[in-house]
């Protein structure tokens, strides 16, 4: 019974979600309706850089966290965002999401999501928690046209992020390393 209320409510999202990006295409005139972050639950509240501003804001959540944790100024403006899917090592469905954001005084920051179960069966996006299901650094370079590289540094041990539109590849301490295919990206 719990199975075909799981089933159910999967259909039932996924079905909304068609109907949410259908409408906001029609809405816009039209071209490739959004696979990304604006499309994923209640915790993608966006700010925007200045009210002219074209470019998409980071979410609300991690603006608030990189005020506090390291006294940016805010303005936050995605640069990137993609969202992973692929299988871990003990063949678990594994998924992340990340966003390249960078504040009013030039400063880029790494938010990093690791999606639960329930997420990737289609539920909406947990609440960000840093160390926990997040990872929030601020360093952060960009990597030419290719994308961006974040350095997690904990004492001597470094763990890297190599993030683009087609992989996000995680270099840990102990010298293993992670891929995880990109299935869609923002922009």
């Amino acid at each position: 019974m719990l199975f075909l209320a799981v089933i159910g409510a999967s259909t039932g999202y996924v079905l909304g979600r068609v109907k949410l990006q259908k409408t906001s295409t029609e809405a816009s005139g039209g071209g490739t309706p959004s696979t990304g972050p604006g499309t994923q639950g209640p915790s993608d509240d966006r700010t925007t850089a200045t009210p002219t501003s074209t470019a998409q804001g980071c979410l609300a959540e991690t603006e608030a966290a990189v005020k506090q944790k390291f006294g940016s100024p805010g303005g936050l403006v995605q640069l990137l965002y993609i969202s992973t899917k692929g299988t871990g090592s003990s063949g678990q469905a594994i998924g992340s999401e990340v966003w390249i954001c960078k504040d009013s005084r030039g400063t880029l920051f790494y938010q990093g999501h690791r999606r639960s179960a329930a997420e990737l069966a289609g539920a909406a996006r947990e609440k960000l928690v840093d160390l926990d299901n997040a990872l929030l650094l601020a360093e952060v370079k960009s990597n030419g046209s290719t994308g961006y590289v974040a350095t997690n540094r904990d004492g001597s041990n470094i763990t890297t992020y190599r993030v683009s539109t087609t992989v996000l590849v995680i270099e840990f301490p102990d010298g293993r390393s992670s891929t995880e295919n990109v299935i869609a990206h923002e922009p």
